[in-house]
């Protein structure tokens, strides 16, 4: 039996790291016991909990799905999705990412194997970790079910109140996503002569932990949408001229295969773990030059043989990945693991 932490995706919101673990957990359910933590367990008193409260409650191996886990459990296998903390802690709340530089070090070396999404989160890793690669074993994400190219209705346009064509944007409000980067190139766009029935539409939520992101304007043509629920996000995909993602830094990417499961184009970035996932079905941008990202939707939104191009090779793509394949791959791992350690 497995043991999973549950501190950082029990009865929270559904991030990346969060749909991983519960994709994961649902496919494995039958071999595993969730370890819950209360529901005060945010911040500094979640990271106490997990250290000094959980380590009593494993019976088995522990699965720590979320970046962290008690450094004083060596029968522990811990998946780590990036090193952002490290690259970038100014993104972060300061204690937030002083609170992981100075857990992952310790917790790597102690447990017994980790997981991790991608190749470059591997290389990272060990880069920063100093751990040996055969240490590290590579499973990657995927697009749920749910994506699938499925086009939104009249009625549902009309609610919405969107524009008749549009470019989508999915994720956190966090500096790293190249928000305002994107609105910038937007105003740039509009006064160079943009389509009047092109728009720019938003879905995403601002986290606390993150440094303040605050939008100086919101240029003509740009809706922003806090939420919406699983039944519309696939279709918002569907119905978007492309699938805008021109992140500075990703451990995986999980909206690229979301968007490419739809048939939906994707730009998306040329840096980080990116180009891995979105292989050549993608049209990649550099993310720090507003030309680069100007010229990419300027082409992508007029050339409609690329758009039919790149909605083939996305969903084919998208076709590689499956969250059956990436919890068979964990359930080996940790199986192996606990043979491994005696459990």
């Amino acid at each position: 039996m497995i043991d999973i932490n549950g501190r950082s995706f029990v009865d929270r919101g559904v991030t990346g790291v969060q749909r991983y673990a519960r994709e994961i957990t649902s496919v494995l359910s039958d071999q595993t016991t969730i370890s819950p933590a209360p529901h005060w367990q945010n911040g500094i008193r979640g990271h106490l909990w997990e250290q000094l409260i959980l380590p009593a409650r494993i019976k088995g191996l522990l699965w720590s799905p979320s970046n962290t886990g008690p450094i004083t459990v060596e029968r522990q296998v811990v998946t780590i999705h990036d090193m952002a903390t490290f690259e970038h802690p100014e993104w972060f709340d300061r204690r937030f990412s002083k609170a992981y530089q100075m857990i992952l070090p310790q917790l790597s070396r102690r447990v017994g194997h980790i997981l991790t999404v991608s190749e470059y989160s591997k290389n990272r890793i060990v880069s920063h970790l100093g751990v040996s690669p055969d240490k590290i074993t590579v499973t990657p994400l995927a697009a749920s079910k749910i994506f699938r190219p499925i086009p939104l209705n009249n009625y549902e346009r009309q609610l919405l109140k969107l524009p008749e064509r549009y470019f989508l944007m999915v994720g956190a409000l966090q500096e790293r996503k190249n928000f305002r980067r994107v609105l910038e190139v937007w105003k740039t766009w509009e006064r160079t002569g943009r389509p009047d029935d092109l728009g720019l539409v938003i879905i995403g939520s601002r986290e606390s932990i993150f440094s303040s992101f605050k939008l100086d304007y919101v240029p003509e043509g740009v809706q922003f949408m806090d939420k919406v629920s699983d039944e519309i996000l696939p279709k918002l995909y569907s119905s978007a001229v492309a699938f805008l993602f021109p992140s500075l830094y990703e451990g995986f990417g999980i909206p690229i295969l979301e968007a490419m499961a739809c048939g939906t184009p994707v730009i998306t970035s040329n840096v980080t773990s990116m180009p891995e996932v979105a292989d050549k079905a993608a049209l990649l941008i550099n993310p720090e030059l507003h030309v680069s990202i100007l010229q990419a939707m300027q082409t992508i939104s007029s050339d409609g043989q690329l758009r039919d191009e790149l909605r083939v090779a996305g969903l084919e793509r998208a076709q590689q990945f499956s969250w059956e394949r990436t919890a068979l791959q964990t359930r080996e791992v940790l199986e192996q693991a606990a043979r491994r350690l005696g459990i």
